[in-house]
């Protein structure tokens, strides 16, 4: 169907709600005369689109608790707590900073305290950044407002009320009035700390709202999982309560996904100003790389996923296989990674070789090739374990069975040694598990320099990962054909964490799925990335041994 795709007509303008009275009226106003800082709306007026002004701003602001003794002006509001979820790019921050600005300098409230949460300090400077260059941009509220961006906090000295950037890392315990929080990516909080902390602390705030915006996530223990099964009760019915508003563009978790009118309906700013080109492509790579649909799904369409999933299809792997003959390739500069695993398992070698000139413009970036160990006196039993025919392996020659009942560190040292004699070794890196006597004799043997400890935590791994994937993708990686390689493939699933940082591990419960082939190939890929020198093509060695 490709990008030219049209946006269905009863999703151009999905409204619940037809608020109209002076308080919905009144943030309306005000939020259409911020303007806009990124992008092609830059310096606009904010023009808030119908989805914007009558699925979140009208409610959130226009649902009241209509009092005869007073002016509709003066009715106070009815929400206490807003939940939106909805999708990347769909100008979430740019409405939270909105929102933020709203509660600090255009809701009547002396000396209020409008927080900006998030886990950390760089998300929470999102939309303080957000909202602080609303007001630079706008001719009264820049001369009513103090911002001080080294502390996160802007004053509105009208009222002497304050907004503030707060993380984990600089929440105290006691302090706190909120007249507003605008609580940004629920999905990443690994506790309930800063939500209890500040909805806790509403004190005497007549009009205290919280909003908390994200986007989904995969956990249904979490903060987020406990507030996004609430706003679906609320929303089907299931559960009366007036004060909270749940704001949903989500998927329900059945859906077909590739169906583009769920598209549309979860992402209301798609072919507006959120490019509908950009989500086609994410959308194609989904289908390839199983990682990403699980991915494109909860960052994309805010569908519940698990955590974990396949990684790879393995028709991309096939489609990047070929018979390497090492001996092209003698005297290439080449990266190592190395995953011992336990001396009883098996143990994986991955060589990645630079490409020459001539294979980079015909697309080829690099080339891999493995080596797999295994006991041999247990090798049959460790089969039968592991569902894999290690014996037959070994004879073919994809996996090397070292004498003993345990995997012979010595050998794979040996094998490195040669290695080292026929190519340019670069780096050898290395699980630390079960490593200190074979990373201590390679140091000696090649220098501390050239051995590095491979930290195993998903921020360690992720460059690494995110890198082979896109090779993959592109397939500018050759990769030597190898049945044990390909086993591997096909068991290995991927861990994500809040940050988008990925790793690659077994499946849940599957212990004796091995994927240290492609653990070593990751370890080997970061290491290749992280060195940025000129390649020496010129680099020869003698004394082929191989």
């Amino acid at each position: 169907m490709g990008a030219t795709c049209e946006k269905p007509k009863e999703f151009v303008e999905p409204l619940d709600y037809h608020i109209y009275n002076p308080q919905a009226d009144k943030a309306v106003g005000f939020i259409n005369q911020l303007t806009h800082g990124k992008g092609f709306t830059a310096g606009q007026k904010f023009n808030l689109r119908p989805w914007q002004e009558f699925k979140i701003i009208r409610p959130i602001f226009g649902l009241v608790k209509e009092d005869p003794n007073l002016p509709p002006e003066k009715w106070l509001r009815l929400i206490k707590t807003a939940f939106l979820e909805i999708p990347r790019k769909n100008g979430k921050s740019e409405i939270a900073g909105a929102i933020a600005v709203k509660g600090l300098c255009a809701d009547g409230e002396q000396e209020g305290e409008v927080y900006i949460a998030a886990s950390d300090k760089d998300q929470a400077s999102i939309v303080f950044n957000a909202a602080a260059g609303m007001i630079r941009r706008h001719p009264t509220l820049s001369k009513k407002c103090k911002i001080i961006d080294s502390r996160k906090r802007i004053i509105y000295k009208p009222t002497n009320s304050v907004m503030v950037a707060l993380s984990k890392e600089s929440l105290s315990k006691e302090g706190y009035n909120p007249s507003l929080v605008v609580f940004d990516e629920i999905h990443a909080q690994k506790d309930r700390k800063m939500w209890e902390v500040l909805t806790d602390a509403r004190g005497s705030r007549d009009q205290f709202l919280t909003v908390a915006i994200t986007t989904s996530g995969f956990d249904p223990s979490t903060l987020w999982g406990e507030l996004r099964e609430y706003a679906e009760k609320v929303r089907d019915g299931e559960i009366i309560d007036p004060a909270f508003l749940p704001i949903l563009f989500t998927a329900p978790k059945q859906a077909d996904w590739k169906d583009r009118k769920l598209w549309f309906q979860t992402n209301p700013a798609l072919g507006d100003f959120k490019r509908l080109e950009d989500f086609e492509d994410m959308f194609q790579q989904a289908q390839h790389i199983p990682s990403r649909q699980n991915r494109f799904r909860q960052v994309q369409l805010c569908q519940e996923t698990e955590q974990q999933n396949r990684w790879l299809d393995l028709d991309l792997w096939k489609a990047c296989e070929q018979v390497l003959d090492l001996t092209k390739f003698y005297g290439r500069r080449v990266w190592l990674g190395l995953d011992l695993a336990s001396t009883t398992d098996i143990a994986a070698l991955v060589m990645i070789i630079e490409a020459n000139k001539e294979e980079r413009e015909q697309g080829i970036e690099c080339f891999a090739y493995p080596f797999f160990f295994v006991p041999r006196e247990n090798m049959r039993e460790r089969g039968r374990i592991d569902q894999a025919d290690y014996p037959l392996w070994s004879e073919q020659g994809f996996l090397t069975a070292t004498d003993g009942d345990t995997i012979d560190y010595d050998y794979i040292f040996e094998l490195i040694k040669t290695l080292n004699v026929n190519f340019n070794i670069q780096n050898v890196l290395i699980d630390r598990h079960n490593a200190t006597y074979l990373s201590t004799k390679l140091m000696q043997e090649l220098t501390k320099e050239k051995v590095t400890m491979h930290g195993q935590s998903i921020t360690a791994y992720s460059p690494g990962t995110k890198d082979t994937e896109k090779l993959l993708l592109s397939k500018r990686i050759v990769l030597h054909n190898s049945p044990v390689w390909r086993w591997m493939a096909g068991n290995v699933c991927i861990e994500r964490d809040a940050r988008d940082n990925i790793k690659p591990i077994k499946p849940e419960g599957q212990d004796k799925k091995r994927i240290d082939g492609i653990a070593a190939l990751v370890m080997a890929r970061s290491g290749m990335i992280t060195q940025e020198e000129e390649p020496d093509y010129n680099a020869h060695f003698s004394n082929y041994t191989m």
